[in-house]
């Protein structure tokens, strides 16, 4: 989007919602904030708010927050970069990002209990410690609300990881000078 454009096209006294990650938008001194610059220009040109949110689930928190669906749209991209990781490298941030979330739907547990065998990449890992600690933390919240076969699934999951053993602490007697 052109700021050049918004200027141009958006009616005077209309309030602009504006969602971006983009940097340029942003407060250079605070993030969540909008562009200090821009949103001076805005207000003296449109007489009206500009509300900034780098995250779209932060504008549906703030602008619709009886929706339920608005909140689960960043949980639902998170999971489809989970399914479409293409390294053990690029699992393992996401699988952070992911353990961030309080809550997941019904439909999205079954599709993070069925990733592991459908992408070689999580499967492969599903014993690494954030991986399995990840699976372990799905099994204690939605195992009584799953379906017998994803219940079952899910618990062969974690205990994959459980008797992986743990690398030996590395102690390192010599101390270099």
């Amino acid at each position: 989007m052109n700021w050049e454009t918004l200027l141009a096209t958006v009616k005077e006294g209309t309030d602009l919602h504006l969602v971006s990650e983009d940097k340029d938008y942003r407060s250079q001194l605070s993030e969540g904030i909008f562009n200090e610059f821009l949103r001076h220009e805005w207000l003296s040109k449109k007489n009206s708010e500009l509300r900034y949110y780098s995250k779209i689930s932060d504008f549906f928190k703030e602008c619709f927050p009886t929706i339920k669906i608005a909140s689960q749209i960043e949980s639902d991209l998170a999971i489809t970069s989970l399914s479409n990781s293409g390294s053990f490298a690029s699992t393992h941030p996401i699988i952070a990002k992911l353990d961030a979330f309080d809550q997941f739907t019904p439909e999205q547990v079954e599709r993070l209990i069925q990733i592991p065998a459908q992408n070689s990449q999580v499967g492969w890992i599903i014993d690494d410690s954030d991986v399995h600690a990840f699976y372990s933390k799905l099994l204690d919240k939605y195992a009584k609300s799953l379906k017998a076969e994803d219940l079952e699934t899910l618990k062969e999951l974690v205990e994959k990881g459980k008797d992986k053993p743990k690398p030996p602490k590395q102690i390192d007697d010599d101390i270099p000078f």
